[in-house]
């Protein structure tokens, strides 16, 4: 199906979240004068979303708003809610436009309040919450942010689903053993080869990396240098397009 591009109110975040979603949806609606095709989406699984309480809250916005608008690129982000009133696991999809070229969807799930952790239960059903946004929203690539809330077993999934996925360590912490399961040598030597790139901030910790199973010639060591942020994300928008190329525009 072709389609015909929708133009987009600039509505204030968490307003209306319901009638944005609803106009929104895909950003894309039918239509009989089309002449291009929605280019598959980059998906990014994310630890946590809070804008006024969290730097990597932040930091995600950031890393979406550049994606759209620099590197042209449809962003869906799946990420743990801190603040999300409610049941626990409950989803919430939400469109953001924080600039008039800059559109993205986050379904949030709603982890609990606090620094509360995960049992081996837990991480079945985030991994589940997973899959279930991939096959709704199919990305071509899904890039996780840490493994400190999904942990290893979320690459795995995503394995399965055929998906060609990125992880970044920002803590090589993340791939010791422990007593979660998911957390096992084992666990984690076979999550980090499931993957095409393994993203990490130094050479120290690209060396642990490596000691618990990351495929030496997939880990690649991105840290600011003088370029700051910017220089990571404009990094990660090439490495996307080398993984996962678009699919040419049908005209």
């Amino acid at each position: 199906m072709k389609f015909r591009r929708k133009t987009l109110p600039a509505e204030p975040i968490d307003e209306a979240t319901e009638r944005a979603t609803a106009e929104l949806d895909e950003t894309l609606v039918p239509g009989e004068e089309a002449d291009f095709e929605p280019p598959p989406p980059i998906g990014i699984v994310a630890p946590e979303w809070s804008l006024q309480r969290s730097a990597r809250g932040a930091a995600l916005w950031r890393h979406a708003e550049a994606m759209t608008v620099s590197a042209g690129e449809r962003v869906e982000i799946l990420a743990l809610d801190r603040d999300a009133d409610g049941r626990r696991f409950h989803r919430r999809d939400q469109w953001n436009v924080p600039a008039p070229d800059a559109r993205f969807r986050v379904r949030r799930i709603a982890a609990g309040h606090g620094e509360a952790g995960f049992d081996e239960l837990d991480r079945a059903r985030l991994e589940g919450a997973v899959l279930d946004w991939v096959r709704e929203r199919r990305p071509r690539l899904v890039h996780v942010l840490d493994l400190e809330a999904f942990g290893p077993g979320v690459l795995l999934a995503l394995d399965a689903a055929q998906v060609p996925t990125v992880v970044t360590l920002s803590r090589v912490d993340e791939l010791r053993a422990g007593s979660d399961p998911s957390r096992s040598a084992e666990s984690v030597r076979a999550a980090l080869s499931s993957v095409e790139r393994i993203v990490v901030k130094s050479a120290a910790d690209a060396s642990v990396a490596e000691a618990a199973g990351a495929p030496r010639t997939r880990i690649r060591v991105m840290k600011p240098g003088t370029g700051g942020e910017i220089a990571i994300l404009r990094a990660y928008a090439s490495l996307y397009r080398m993984l996962a190329p678009r699919e040419p525009a049908a005209v």
